[in-house]
């Protein structure tokens, strides 16, 4: 029977293989070797490139056999878990750098959601905004967390941003499509996803404040805008904008006076 193995880098750093699941099963050092390698699967990486990531304050090591023995621990590792099937993840040196192989047996959480979300685009733009958003479910059900959590390597920090903006615009998309089926809840808890990641994202704190004006329940509204309003200030130095501040209007105006509004707004 083939082996399947499930890599996790969003939320943590775990190893999954044919359902045996292991944390931190790797040294620090193999641990940053591997996620590099991984996020440019495919593609070779410098010895210099790695030599500098892997130590970043205190030089390149003499002669790169620190990298040497650090790549061999790597795949020891991997050939201890993967047994017969090590190919499946397979580090090869060329051209003075090394490039990882990934089979297909092997899903690694950050590269799928990548692959899904570029699928849903490319359904959307064909026009079938019903399979992009089934994808797009699919891309964010990948993410649940973020990429190396409590590493601060500014290599990490780049993928971090990626991958959490990738998943931002993700959430918009399926609580924009939810808006134009009149499913206002269904857009609120896309939105109150989207505010884990993005605390200060006022699309989203409109589209809970519109459920909630639909409601009637202008306390809720009022409550949703001040928070919305404390974030911009502390975040981004900016005051709500104008849709947001129409929205709160009509949640203190009368009911008749609401949906006549409403009504003239379509």
């Amino acid at each position: 029977m083939s082996t399947h193995v499930q890599l996790r880098l969003l939320g943590g750093f775990e190893m999954s293989v044919s359902g045996c699941t292991a944390a931190r099963w790797l040294p620090n050092k193999a641990r940053t070797l591997f996620a590099v390698l991984l996020v440019n699967a495919g593609h070779r990486v410098s010895k210099n490139r790695l030599e500098d990531l892997l130590w970043p304050d205190t030089g390149r090591p003499a002669g790169s056999s620190s990298l040497k023995v650090t790549v061999h621990g790597l795949r020891r590792e991997l050939d201890a878990r993967l047994g017969s099937d090590r190919d499946c993840l397979r580090i090869d040196y060329r051209d003075s750098g090394y490039l990882l192989r990934i089979g297909d047996e092997v899903t690694v959480d950050f590269l799928e959601l990548e692959r899904l979300s570029r699928q849903a685009r490319e359904a959307d733009r064909l026009g079938d905004p019903r399979t992009a958003a089934a994808l797009y479910q699919r891309a964010t059900a990948c993410y649940h967390g973020e990429f190396l959590a409590g590493a601060a390597e500014d290599w990490v920090a780049e993928q971090r941003e990626w991958l959490c903006s990738m998943t931002v615009r993700t959430l918009d998309y399926l609580a924009e499509q939810c808006l134009t089926t009149g499913d206002l809840m269904g857009a609120a808890e896309y939105s109150r996803q989207t505010l884990t990641m993005d605390p200060a994202n006022e699309q989203a704190f409109r589209r809970i404040m519109w459920m909630h004006v639909s409601c009637g329940e202008a306390d809720r509204v009022r409550e949703w805008y001040n928070l919305c309003a404390r974030r911009l200030r502390e975040r981004l130095e900016a005051e709500p904008g104008e849709p947001t501040r129409w929205l709160l209007e009509q949640a203190l105006r009368s009911p008749v006076a609401r949906l006549n509004e409403f009504a003239a707004h379509g």
